[in-house]
């Protein structure tokens, strides 16, 4: 191995590895929300999953991050297996409105022919976050 090569593995190994909380855990308040309980995501894997009252965990998309207050507002895209409560997919927004109180307001579609349409409005709740 060259010498520069060495040089650079070393110097490599040497620098300080700082590794950054990129996923997010919420406890939704009231359970209003079509029985979504709790919402996680990673913002670097871009995944995402919601469990709802009856123990069934969907996973799903982190589709668009940005600024919002002193945080993130964040949204995620669920595509169900098999149809939920007569949906086929939900989309979730989640944003910081104070502390570790944050909102989520969700939506659902029904999947026709490649195209999405507007099915149900899944409720504005208050949830508990806290990134880890």
């Amino acid at each position: 191995m060259r010498l520069l090569n060495k040089a650079v593995i070393l110097a490599l190994t040497l620098l300080p590895v700082t590794i950054y909380a990129t996923s997010t855990i919420c406890h939704v308040k009231e359970e209003d929300v079509l029985g979504v309980e709790v919402i996680a995501w990673d913002e670097q894997k871009k995944t995402a999953k919601i469990s709802d009252g009856f123990n069934e965990t969907h996973r799903g998309i982190v589709t668009y991050i940005r600024k919002h207050n002193d945080g993130k507002k964040v949204n995620l895209y669920i595509k169900y297996s098999k149809p939920y409560f007569g949906a086929d997919a939900a989309e979730l927004i989640i944003f910081p409105t104070t502390g570790e109180e944050f909102r989520v307001i969700g939506v659902t579609y029904i999947l026709k022919d490649n195209k999405q349409f507007l099915n149900t409005f899944m409720g504005n709740q208050t949830a508990i976050c806290r990134s880890i």
